[in-house]
């Protein structure tokens, strides 16, 4: 039995690991930031769940 390794996979799953985690300092702090960063880019960031749930499952699938 072999095991398949994506390297690609785990980069994305990096990226969506820190949009996750700026998006839940964001929204748990009590900074008071109001700049573009703050209002506008990463409050999508909550969207990246979506993507984190079946990149976790593909990789768990794969080993």
């Amino acid at each position: 039995m072999t095991q398949e390794w994506y390297e690609n996979l785990d980069g994305i799953r990096a990226y969506v690991c820190i949009g996750i985690v700026l998006m839940h300092v964001l929204a748990n702090g009590n900074f008071g930031l109001t700049r573009f960063v703050f209002e506008k880019f990463i409050p999508p960031f909550t969207n990246f769940t979506l993507l984190f749930m079946p990149l976790s499952a593909f990789s768990v699938c794969c080993d």
